[in-house]
């Protein structure tokens, strides 16, 4: 918060936390998901439980100013032989500005039980 100080720094200015960037994409997923409650939708589950997340990296700096653009994006869908209750889900999530270009990116992985049969 101190910009002398910050000018000094190795990223020579002021920038976001990558957590605080991470703690704003979970912020957004949670809004998201119960807005698609309150419309009617029947895609959001209770019963949501995730064996933590991959490839977890930021990119650039987050500087004063930049809108970042997040998505998600399922892409595999699997067994999960521990559990068998529960599928595995995985998603690509990235953070971009209005640019293009990549700040924040990583693979979410969320078991949600299944459906029977």
């Amino acid at each position: 918060i101190d910009k002398d100080a910050a000018a000094r720094s190795p990223y020579g200015g002021i920038i976001a936390s990558g957590w605080h960037t991470a703690a704003v994409w979970m912020k957004l997923m949670i809004a998201y998901r119960r807005a698609q409650v309150t419309a009617g939708a029947e895609v959001t589950q209770a019963n949501y439980v995730s064996p933590g997340v991959r490839d977890l990296r930021w990119h650039r700096p987050v500087r004063p100013g930049t809108t970042l653009i997040y998505t998600n994006v399922s892409f595999a869908k699997r067994d999960w032989p521990t559990r068998p209750q529960f599928g595995l889900v995985e998603g690509k999530n990235e953070a971009r500005d209005e640019a293009g270009d990549l700040y924040y990116s990583f693979i979410n992985r969320v078991l949600i039980a299944r459906k029977p049969e």
